[in-house]
C-alpha cells in the first residue's frame, strides 16, 4: 500500500503491501506444533526481523521513545505477561498501524502525521494490544490476492535469479508472484475495539478518541486519493471499516468511565512539538523518481527505468516491473568490495551447475565510469524464451548489482536502462525535495489561510483543515499551533 497524505506513488503498492503481510501471515494450523505463547514469539520475532528489512524503521529516537512511553502505560494497565510488548516506528508514508505476534506492534510516520492528541495515539495502540493478546494475528483469515508481479518462465529464473533478487529485495521472490492477504473477521475487530477502548480508558485517555482517528484517517483518505484507484492504506487492507463503527465506538466510550491519571504529554502543544520534522510522503532517503529515473542521495547514483513501467522502492532495492508482469529491472546492492568480477563469476558457477546453461556473455565491461561485468542469458525452459542481462558494477567500496529479466521484446529496454547507470551530478542531488511536517503559530485575526499563505503550507486549505481536526473557515486563535508541511532541500546525512 503507497498512499500518503501529500502524494501517491500508485506502481510501488503492492510489493510494499505484499512484503510485510508476507513476514506476518501465519496460520492457526501451522501453530499446533509449538506451545501457543511460544509460537506466537518465535512467529512474530520474524515478522518484527522482515518489517525492519522491508519496510525500514524510522530513525527517530525521541519520538520512538515517546510512542513506547504510552504504550508501556497501556500494557502495564492490561496485565498479560505472557508476551513481551515492543513499539516500533516504521519509514512508511501511509497512515498504518500493525500487529505482529508475541507483541511486536508497528506504527507508520503516515499515522503520526495524522494524530492530534495522546489520546487518538493510545486508542490506536490499545486496540493493536487487543489483537496480540487475544491472538487475533494467528488466527486471521486468507482472504483476497495481491496481483501477481512477476510472470518471466525460465528454469534459471526459478533456481538461480530468484535467489538473487530476494537477497536484494530482503523478500522471497515468490512474493513478487502473488501473496494471500490476511485480514481479521468482524468479530474480531469489534473485540479489539470494546477491549481496547476499555483498556484505553482505565489507562486515563479518552476511549472516543478512536473514533475521531479512524473518521479523519478515512476522510483524509477520501480527499486525496482519487476514486477510480484500486488502492488504499494497509490500515484499511487488514481492519476492515463500515460507515456505523465510529458510532458503535463512540457509544461503547460513552459508557466507560476514564481513570484521572496524566497523559505523557503535558498538553496539545507539547505532543505536537514531538511530530516537528517528520518526513512526509515518499522518504527520499530511499531515492526519489523524476519521470522514469530514481536519484539516490545517499548513495549518490541515478538510473533511469523504461517507461510506463511499475516502480517498487524499498529501503534496500529499487525495481521496476512491467505492467503485464513479463520483464523487469532490480537493483540493490550486492555487498561491499571494489572487484565486480568476484561475485559475477559466483553466480556463472551457480548458473552452471543448478540448470546447466552456459552464458552468451561473460565479461567486464563499464557502467558510465564505473568498473562492471556483465553477464546474458538466453533460457528457453519455460513455455517461452526469456532473456536475463545482470551487471556487477562498484563504486565507493559497494558492488551494485542490477538484474534484468524479460522476453526478447524487451531486451533493447531493459539493455538502454542498464547504460544509464551512473553517478548523480551536484545538480542532481541539490535538486532533491523534502516535505516535512512543520508546526506555525497563528497570528492575531489570521486565518488558516492566510497562515498557510504565510509559512508556504503545501498541503492544500481541505487538506490543512482536515489534519488539523478544524473547520475550514473557522478563524484561528492568537498563538494557535498548527500543523503545516513544507517542501525543503534534502540533506543527505
Amino acid at each position: 500500500m503507497k498512499i500518503n497524505i501529500l502524494a501517491r506513488r500508485p506502481d510501488s503498492l503492492a510489493l510494499s503491501c505484499a512484503a510485510f503481510v508476507f513476514g506476518i501471515l501465519v496460520s492457526a494450523q501451522a501453530q499446533l506444533f509449538l506451545p501457543p505463547t511460544r509460537a506466537d514469539r518465535e512467529l512474530g520475532a520474524q515478522a518484527a526481523q522482515q518489517v525492519e528489512k522491508q519496510i525500514g524503521l524510522l530513525p527517530a529516537p525521541a519520538l520512538q521513545d515517546y510512542v513506547r512511553a504510552v504504550g508501556r502505560r497501556l500494557v502495564t494497565e492490561a496485565g498479560d505477561d505472557r508476551f513481551q510488548f515492543s513499539f516500533d516506528l516504521v519509514d512508511q508514508p501511509e497512515p498504518n498501524a500493525f500487529a505482529a505476534p508475541g507483541g511486536y506492534i508497528f506504527v507508520s510516520r503516515g499515522l503520526l502525521a495524522l494524530l492530534n492528541s495522546e489520546d487518538e495515539l493510545a486508542d490506536v495502540l490499545a486496540h493493536e494490544i487487543i489483537h496480540v493478546t487475544r491472538r487475533h494475528t494467528a488466527k486471521r483469515e486468507r482472504r483476497g490476492f495481491v496481483p501477481g508481479l512477476l510472470s518471466v518462465p525460465g528454469r534459471v529464473v526459478g533456481r538461480v535469479v530468484d535467489e538473487d533478487i530476494g537477497r536484494l529485495i530482503n523478500v522471497p521472490a515468490s512474493v513478487l508472484g502473488g501473496v494471500t492477504i490476511a485480514s481479521y473477521s468482524r468479530d474480531q475487530e469489534r473485540e479489539a475495539d470494546d477491549r481496547g477502548l476499555k483498556l484505553a480508558a482505565a489507562a486515563g485517555y479518552d476511549p472516543a478518541a478512536l473514533a475521531t482517528i479512524l473518521t479523519r484517517m478515512e476522510n483524509t483518505i477520501a480527499l486525496v486519493v482519487p476514486e477510480s484507484s484500486q488502492g488504499k492504506p494497509s490500515f484499511f487492507n487488514t481492519h476492515p471499516t463500515t460507515s456505523s463503527r465510529a458510532r458503535d465506538i463512540e457509544r461503547i466510550a460513552s459508557g466507560l468511565r476514564r481513570s484521572s491519571r496524566q497523559p505523557v504529554a503535558t498538553n496539545r502543544t507539547d505532543f505536537l512539538r514531538r511530530l516537528d520534522g517528520l518526513v512526509l510522503g515518499e522518504n527520499p532517503a530511499y531515492g526519489v523518481f523524476e519521470g522514469g529515473r530514481i536519484i539516490h542521495p545517499h548513495l549518490r547514483f541515478t538510473l533511469r527505468f523504461p517507461a510506463d513501467w511499475k516502480r517498487v522502492n524499498t529501503p534496500r532495492a529499487v525495481a521496476a516491473i512491467k505492467p503485464d508482469g513479463g520483464a523487469a529491472m532490480i537493483l540493490g546492492i550486492a555487498g561491499q568490495g571494489d572487484d565486480p568480477e568476484p561475485p559475477a563469476r559466483a553466480f556463472l558457477e551457480k548458473l552452471r551447475d543448478e540448470s546447466r546453461i552456459e552464458p552468451t556473455r561473460a565479461e567486464r565491461a563499464q557502467a558510465g565510469a564505473w568498473p562492471a561485468f556483465v553477464v546474458s542469458v538466453t533460457d528457453k525452459t519455460g513455455r517461452s524464451r526469456s532473456e536475463m542481462h545482470i551487471v556487477w558494477a562498484a563504486h565507493e567500496g559497494r558492488i551494485y548489482q542490477l538484474i534484468g529479466l524479460g522476453a526478447p521484446a524487451d531486451v533493447q529496454g531493459i539493455r538502454a536502462s542498464a547504460l544509464t547507470l551512473r553517478e548523480a551530478t551536484p545538480a542532481e542531488l541539490s535538486a532533491v525535495i523534502v516535505r516535512r511536517l512543520r508546526l506555525a503559530t497563528a497570528q492575531p485575526g489570521e486565518s488558516l489561510e492566510a497562515l498557510s499563505r504565510r509559512v508556504g503550507n503545501v498541503w492544500s486549505a481541505d487538506l490543512a483543515a482536515l489534519v488539523n481536526q478544524l473547520p475550514r473557515q473557522a478563524p484561528l486563535v492568537e498563538g494557535q499551533l498548527m500543523k503545516v508541511a513544507t517542501s525543503e532541500p534534502y540533506v543527505a546525512r
